[in-house]
């Protein structure tokens, strides 16, 4: 398997997490500039079409984060979860409290604990100031260029083509570039996402487990992985080093959610190259009793029956799980998306009204039932679902490309405009974003407020494409 890589730029301070008076990296990055660049580079990574949309595992990811800055007294909104398409094991930070978690990951975890202790270690480096400290100890250093020597790092395993491009551009600079986390770093990381991870109730050993796992995989590369990638090595001493820690604490049950059974299975289904065989596979296993969760494993039979296009199967095994289980959310999610591509779409729509009723504005119904509504025809129910949901949660580009077209349909131009703005600004088109918002300008020419909001939001996308420019 390939070595866990973390990105070397490891963030400072956010928002509300300011350094000490006196701590010298506030002088490097402000908080300001921490989540312009965070941003940017999520931006970019959309853009680039490797960040997973798959909004259940959005959810779980971001839930999971919560969960761990909840339970260590962090504030959760200080953090941005979100999931990357790759197969390699790797998790990393950006600016701003923006942590990226591979699918490879998710699916080499064998526990929550294992993948909750990556996390925690990632925030760690966010908590402890850890970019702004490389800052300091490379000051001479040129922010624009560390941006590529970044994105390369962020695009080399899914497209490794632009990963080279991008290297090639800063070769001749990158040695003097290279901002390497100090040893101290990476033992303050382990020790407080450590501290992050008990108060949030996973037993402390995962961290430790997972690493001993990780060396003994990795020791098979030799030299094949590039040195530049290599930023958080797993050495004999770093595991020892977390196992003492580790066994320093009271002992602690592992911690297993059937959400995170859920979103293995969903891993296991979206990275299988045969999902009709895999149906067949999992039918065998759930009939022999060769499961290692029972509900899990029906749960992966079924997405597979709904990916090999098997739907009424799929349907007739979702309603059975949802009738054990009924408060489980992505029952009821999957259960509206297996009923619309069987064509049933009213009754994909009422079990996602049921869902909303219980859980409103969750992401997974909302956008379910959202693109039900667009099926049907429901424009004005589905405009009012959306504008509620992208006021609670405001960085869904997949709300805002839904509220741009339901809007269209009701001929609402100047609002479809705006939402489309909005879907082009959070996936790196900034550009685009400029040109919907000019075309919503010539929309209201007599209606001073609208005129206004418009300009001044036109004036900041302006200065962030010349950033871009520059970067």
């Amino acid at each position: 398997m390939p070595l866990w890589l973390t990105p070397r730029l490891i963030w400072s301070a956010t928002a509300t997490d300011l350094p000490e008076m006196g701590d010298s990296s506030a002088s490097i990055l402000s908080a300001e500039q921490e989540q312009r660049i965070g941003r940017q580079y999520l931006r970019q990574l959309r853009h680039a079409g490797i960040v997973n949309n798959d909004t259940i595992l959005t959810e779980y990811i971001t839930t999971l984060g919560r969960r761990l800055a909840a339970g260590s007294g962090q504030n959760a909104n200080n953090f941005t979860f979100f999931v990357v398409d790759d197969p390699s094991i790797n998790a990393f930070a950006m600016p701003g409290g923006y942590i990226g978690v591979h699918t490879g990951l998710i699916e080499a975890s064998r526990s929550e604990g294992e993948l909750a202790s990556v996390l925690a270690h990632e925030m760690a480096h966010v908590t402890q100031h850890h970019l702004a400290r490389s800052y300091k100890k490379a000051s001479d250093m040129n922010l624009p260029m560390t941006a590529a020597v970044i994105a390369a790092i962020l695009l080399g395993g899914s497209n490794p083509q632009l990963a080279s491009a991008a290297m090639a551009s800063t070769q001749a600079a990158s040695s003097q570039m290279q901002l390497n986390f100090t040893r101290e770093n990476e033992h303050e990381a382990d020790r407080v996402g450590m501290e992050i991870l008990a108060e949030a109730g996973y037993s402390p050993q995962s961290m430790p487990d997972f690493f001993e796992r990780l060396y003994e995989e990795t020791r098979y590369y030799g030299g094949n992985v590039p040195e530049f990638l290599l930023t958080h090595p797993v050495t004999e001493s770093r595991i020892a080093d977390a196992t003492n820690r580790a066994e320093q604490y009271p002992a602690i049950k592992p911690k297993q959610t059937i959400a995170y059974e859920m979103v293995k299975a969903r891993v296991l289904v979206e990275q299988s190259s045969d999902k009709s065989q895999l149906s067949i596979e999992l039918k065998k296993q759930i009939n022999e009793g060769r499961t290692h969760n029972r509900q899990a494993t029906r749960f992966a039979y079924a997405l597979a029956l709904h990916a090999s296009s098997q739907n009424q199967q799929a349907i007739t095994e979702l309603k059975k799980l949802h009738a054990e289980y009924p408060e489980r959310i992505i029952y009821i999610h999957m259960l509206g998306q297996a009923y619309s591509a069987a064509g049933q779409q009213q009754q994909a729509l009422n079990y996602y009204r049921k869902g909303l009723k219980i859980y409103p504005n969750n992401g997974l119904l909302t956008l379910g039932a959202a693109r039900i509504m667009l099926d049907l025809k429901l424009y004005e129910e589905g405009r009012d679902l959306l504008n509620n949901f992208t006021r609670e949660h405001p960085l869904n580009p997949k709300a805002y490309q839904l509220l741009a077209e339901i809007e269209t349909r009701l001929q609402n131009k100047p609002a479809a405009y705006i939402a489309q703005a909005k879907y082009y600004y959070l996936t790196y088109d900034t550009r685009g974003a400029i040109e919907q918002l000019q075309l919503a300008q010539k929309e209201k020419p007599g209606d001073f407020y609208y005129s206004s909001r418009i300009d001044a939001r036109l004036e900041e996308l302006k200065e962030e494409l010349e950033l871009e420019k520059a970067e």
